[in-house]
Formats: structure tokens, C-alpha cells, sequence
């Protein structure tokens, strides 16, 4: 494992890929928005190989939504791989396998690719990675440890169906998480990478936001407070 987006590939589809039961149909499928596909892995698909079958379609439940692209393979040997880094698992199990199977300085693609596929940025700047209630979220732990950010896990319960997810702390572990993940090539879904760079601006702890003062206001171009006085109807800003 070397190459930077197939890496990314990898952590992507752990979140929305899926693989056969048998080899005897070593079938391994992947869908995802046809929007966000046009983002963020056809500029790159040469890279993943000449294998992988695309098609489009629509999800017969809810027609009205995005269509959806599907890339999907047979490759006796992908599967094999995947099946031993735990991917016929993954809905319960923990990611600890494959990440152990990718270089270290190279290890931030794959969770780009899984923020990408099954996380999130809060209003309240909290990375969120959303499964089944089952999951094993170890490798989410570990992450944490490494980068110095708590996540804390919840499970929760529905008449349906269960869940899961692991929240992380305020903004300085999302600006941690940041960091880590956006090193090096600049691929992905551009979307979420914005959305956290529209937080952290928004919400940086040394930045004035406003005045209770009437006439008093920040100007961003300067970064600096405007003071508006007025005398006999005329502005005079300072």
C-alpha cells in the first residue's frame, strides 16, 4: 500500500463499500453520490486501477434522492486482501488490521477517506463517525491517543434499528484533527474540508465577533474595529 489515494480509496470504502461473502463471487462493491464521485474519485480512478466497473443508479426506496454512482469489481485477490484486514466485518468489527497494513506516514489518507464516508462536522465543531450499534470503535480510540483528542462513544437504540457514534472534543481537537488529516496530496471531498476550515475560522478564540457598542463593528478586510461617530449628519469612521 503506497499509493496515496488508493489508500484513501480504502478508508472510503470502509464506510460504503461492501464485499462478498465467498470467494466463489469475489465480488466487491462501492457506492456513493454521483456529485460527490465526480469530486472526489473519478479526477483519480486511473489509480485505482483498470478493474472497476462503473454504473448509476438511484435508490429504488427513495427516488426523489441524488443519483448514485457504483463502482464494483471481481478480483479474487482484492478480495482475499480485504477479507483479511477484517472488511467483511467492518459494520462490527474495528479497522485495526488494515491500518496496520498501511505505512504510518501515509496511515491520514485512510481516515481522510472514512471522515469522508461515514463522518462529520458538528455546529459545535465535534468530528463524528456514525455505524451500527455493534462497531467496534478501538481504532477511533487509538486515533485519539495518537493526536492527543478524546472521543467518547454513544450507542443508542430505535424501534428499527440501532447506532453508534464517536464524538470528539471542541475546536482545538478539531484543529488537531485538521492537521492530521489534510496533509500531503490534496484530494477528497472538498465539502467537508471546507466545512472545518469554515468552523475553525469562524470560531477562532482570538477573533471579535462584534460590539454592544452602537456604531462600533468589525471590518474583516483590516481586522481591525471600526468606530463610526456622527456630527451634525456627517460619518466620521476611526
Amino acid at each position: 500500500l503506497k499509493d496515496a489515494f488508493a489508500i484513501y480509496f480504502l478508508g472510503f470504502f470502509w464506510a460504503d463499500g461492501t464485499i462478498g461473502r465467498n470467494d466463489i463471487r469475489p465480488r466487491m462493491t462501492f457506492k456513493i453520490k454521483s456529485s460527490d464521485f465526480e469530486v472526489a474519485i473519478q479526477p483519480h480512478l486511473d489509480r485505482l486501477g483498470p478493474f472497476w466497473h462503473r454504473s448509476e443508479t438511484r435508490d429504488r426506496n427513495h427516488p426523489h434522492w441524488s443519483p448514485l454512482t457504483v463502482l464494483s469489481v471481481s478480483h479474487r485477490g482484492l478480495w482475499g486482501f480485504l477479507r483479511s484486514c477484517g472488511y467483511h466485518l467492518k459494520s462490527g468489527g474495528s479497522a485495526d488490521k488494515i491500518l496496520a497494513a498501511i505505512d504510518p506516514t501515509l496511515r491520514h489518507y485512510w481516515w481522510r477517506g472514512y471522515l469522508d464516508g461515514d463522518g462529520s462536522v458538528t455546529k459545535q465543531g465535534r468530528v463524528v463517525f456514525n455505524s451500527g450499534y455493534a462497531q467496534d470503535w478501538g481504532f477511533v480510540e487509538t486515533l485519539g491517543r495518537e493526536l492527543g483528542v478524546v472521543f467518547t462513544i454513544e450507542r443508542y437504540q430505535r424501534e428499527t434499528q440501532g447506532g453508534s457514534k464517536t464524538v470528539s472534543g471542541g475546536a482545538a481537537h478539531l484543529q488537531k484533527v485538521y492537521d492530521y488529516l489534510y496533509r500531503g496530496e490534496s484530494f477528497g471531498l472538498e465539502r467537508k474540508r471546507e466545512r472545518i476550515v469554515t468552523w475553525l475560522r469562524d470560531h477562532h478564540p482570538n477573533k471579535p465577533h462584534s460590539s454592544s457598542y452602537r456604531g462600533v463593528g468589525w471590518r474583516k478586510n483590516t481586522s481591525k474595529w471600526l468606530m463610526q461617530i456622527s456630527h451634525n449628519g456627517t460619518y466620521f469612521s476611526q
